[in-house]
């Protein structure tokens, strides 16, 4: 049985991994908490908080941890433990008390858990999520989580955002914050050649979707293609183009304008192991203010509402959301995606209200050009 450093020492011998003296701290410090639970010596306050910009490896050094565990500790995407919370919380609907009961179950296998890209984005879930975060330590909860921001610039100008303070008191209160900041974002030196993100003009003479119709086609061999399918997603219809087997085609306007959110993603993730899009715009733009509410895709309780209320976003940053939240998943489960868009990465998307996240997106698609992607351990 090896240990989280251990396991971060043999990829460097043996897969090749690039040592970072970043990530010194950080593995060293799950190490410790590794062989306190061994012990059974873990302390209030052992969880731990990484974070740091895209590409800092922040998501592998907290699966070298997870790897050690074997099996002992839960590991989910913030999606996905959104998502399971939200369902959780549906069940014990009706008693005195469901976070505690919700806290209860959720610690019923695992008292350690593995959280990757901790976000908060709504005022619902951030107060959600303070109060439940707070019943879980109570009953002993250790958390590794990742994020792209400290926990003091969570939820920054969010709607109601001193309501999440003492939520974010709590947290620097019960987790050990370490940072990741060093230059090299390592996910640019596993993509350096773009196989899955094709332009027009490319050297066949065909356009963007040509190709990669004609790389669905290839992948696809002599299997069945089936051809202008409804699928039934989260008891929606999600129109596709092309299906074959575990490889599905659509357009962009099919996957992301309307009502989506992150659970057609994850139910998606599941029945594909490759998805190819079409007519991927360029995103983002001039600022506008308009009025939005809480809506289906904002949330994953969608029976709860908010008054509308002014936003500030760019035009295209609706879809741009959704898109994040794809790629997000996506990587998280290792599945390929393979697009036809209309200008280069570092143009898709012109600046708004998610450009802090979009720039994760971004690096995550760089590491998905990669033939390492599909085979890497996370």
């Amino acid at each position: 049985m090896s240990t989280p450093l251990q396991l971060y020492r043999a990829d460097i011998q043996e897969k090749g991994h690039v040592e970072d003296p970043q990530q010194a701290e950080a593995i060293a410090a799950l190490d410790q908490l590794y062989l306190n639970i061994e012990r059974g010596e873990v302390a209030e306050g052992a969880s731990l908080y990484l974070w740091g910009p895209v590409g800092r490896g922040k998501t592998y050094v907290m699966d070298c941890f997870y790897r050690a565990l074997q099996g002992r500790a839960q590991r989910l995407h913030y999606y996905r433990f959104m998502q399971y919370l939200h369902q959780q919380l549906r069940v014990f609907q009706g008693n005195k008390d469901p976070l505690v009961l919700v806290a209860k179950e959720l610690l019923k296998e695992h008292k350690v858990w593995c959280l990757d890209e901790f976000f908060v984005s709504d005022i619902a879930d951030a107060m959600l999520l303070g109060r439940l975060l707070k019943v879980l330590f109570e009953q002993g909860l250790i958390l590794v989580t990742t994020s792209n921001i400290a926990p003091s610039e969570l939820y920054r100008d969010g709607l109601q955002r001193d309501r999440f303070l003492p939520a974010i008191a709590m947290l620097e209160q019960n987790l050990q914050i370490i940072s990741l900041l060093g230059d090299t974002d390592h996910r640019l030196t596993k993509g350096q050649h773009f196989n899955n993100y094709y332009l027009e003009g490319g050297s066949s003479g065909l356009s963007a979707n040509e190709q990669v119709l004609q790389r669905f086609y290839s992948d696809a061999g002599d299997r069945s293609v089936s051809r202008n399918l409804a699928l039934d997603i989260e008891s929606r219809t999600i129109d596709c183009l092309y299906q074959c087997d575990d490889l599905y085609c659509f357009s962009f306007q099919q996957l992301f304008v309307g009502p989506r959110s992150a659970n057609d993603y994850i139910a998606l993730s599941k029945i594909a192991s490759c998805i190819y899009l079409l007519d991927v715009p360029q995103l983002g733009g001039v600022l506008n203010e308009r009025k939005v509410a809480r809506g289906t895709e904002d949330t994953y309780n969608i029976n709860q509402r908010v008054a509308n209320r002014p936003f500030v976003m760019a035009k295209g940053d609706d879809e741009a959301r959704r898109f994040i939240s794809f790629i997000d998943e996506m990587y998280d489960q290792r599945t390929g995606v393979v697009m036809a868009a209309a200008v280069q990465l570092p143009q898709l998307y012109l600046g708004g209200r998610v450009e802090f996240e979009f720039q994760r997106a971004s690096s995550r698609i760089i590491e998905m050009q990669s033939e390492q992607y599909c085979s890497i351990d996370r």
